[in-house]
C-alpha cells in the first residue's frame, strides 16, 4: 500500500510539473503580432542613457525569442535597436517606431531552436511614438511678492500660471530626477502656504492638523543637499528651500531658522 501511494504521489508531482512550463506543439500554428512585447522590457519614461532589450510578453511562445523583432525608428539618433532588441536612448526627442516581424536567417533558426514549425503573423501596421527625455528636470522657484512665499514646481505650465497671477520668476533652483526619492507637496487651505517633505511621520502630522497632500511634487536623489529654513513668526511662506549657501546665511541673519537638509539633490559636477 505504502509503494502504491509513493508512485500515486510521484505521478501528480511530475504531472504538476509538466504542467507548470508552457509546452510548445509541433504541429500548433502560433499567431505573433509585430508590436507585442512584454510591458516591463520597455517602459516609459524613456530616459537619455537608458538602456534595455525588448522582449516578447511572457506567456508567448516567442517569449525566449532574440531575433523576432526588427525596428524601423524615424530619428535613430534619439532611439536605436540592435538585431536583437537592445535598445539605448540617446539623446532628449521624441520619434516613431516601426514594429514588424523579422524575416532574418537568425530568427529561422531561432524558431527551430523553439520548436515552432507553424505560426502566423498578423499584417497590421504597429507604430509607437516615444519621448525620450533628459535625465533630470529643472524645479523652478517662483515668489509671491503680496503673501511672501516662495512656491518650487517642476510643471512649466503650473509657473507660467502663477506668473499670469504676479508671481515673480526667480529661476531654477535646483534640479530633480524623474524616478528616486518621492518629495511630496503639501497645501495649508486656511494660509494658502505650501511645505515639500520627504519625511512621512511629517506628512501625517500636516494631514492630522488640516493641511492637504498635493501628490509627489518631484522625484529626487544625490549628494549635494537642499537646506531648509524656517522663520517662526510667518504665517505664510514659511519655509524655505535652497542650495546656495550664501542665501542661507543671509536668511539666517534676518531671523530665519536653519532645520538642516530637507532632500538630496544632483548638485553641479
Amino acid at each position: 500500500m505504502f509503494k502504491r501511494s509513493v508512485v500515486f504521489c510521484s505521478l501528480i508531482f511530475s504531472f504538476l510539473l509538466i504542467s507548470s512550463h508552457q509546452t510548445i506543439l509541433a504541429d500548433e500554428t502560433y499567431t505573433l503580432h509585430p508590436g507585442s512585447y512584454e510591458p516591463s522590457s520597455f517602459q516609459t519614461p524613456f530616459i537619455v542613457g537608458q538602456k534595455g532589450q525588448i522582449r516578447r510578453p511572457s506567456d508567448s511562445p516567442f517569449k525566449d525569442s532574440n531575433y523576432s523583432f526588427y525596428f524601423k525608428v524615424d530619428d535613430p539618433s534619439i532611439l536605436t535597436f540592435d538585431e536583437k532588441g537592445n535598445w539605448q536612448a540617446l539623446k532628449p526627442g521624441t520619434t516613431t517606431i516601426h514594429f514588424f516581424i523579422s524575416t532574418s536567417e537568425k530568427f529561422e533558426q531561432e524558431k527551430q531552436r523553439l520548436g515552432i514549425k507553424n505560426f502566423t503573423a498578423t499584417e497590421e501596421l504597429t507604430t509607437m511614438s516615444v519621448t525620450v527625455l533628459e535625465p533630470t528636470i529643472d524645479v523652478y522657484r517662483v515668489y509671491n511678492p503680496n503673501s511672501g512665499e516662495h512656491f518650487y514646481t517642476i510643471d512649466d505650465s503650473e509657473r507660467k500660471y502663477l506668473y499670469r497671477l504676479g508671481w515673480h520668476n526667480e529661476g531654477i533652483a535646483w534640479q530633480a530626477d524623474y524616478d528616486g526619492l518621492p518629495v511630496q507637496r503639501y497645501y495649508n487651505p486656511n494660509t494658502g502656504d505650501h511645505h515639500f517633505t520627504l519625511n512621512f511621520t511629517e506628512g501625517i502630522h500636516l494631514l492630522q492638523i488640516g493641511w492637504q497632500n498635493e501628490g509627489t511634487a518631484f522625484y529626487t536623489h544625490g549628494d549635494s543637499g537642499v537646506m531648509r529654513l524656517y522663520h517662526p513668526r510667518k504665517k505664510v511662506g514659511t519655509h524655505f528651500f535652497t542650495t546656495s549657501l550664501t542665501e542661507k546665511e543671509q536668511l539666517l541673519r534676518l531671523g530665519w531658522q536653519d532645520e538642516g537638509v530637507a532632500f538630496p539633490f544632483i548638485g553641479p559636477e
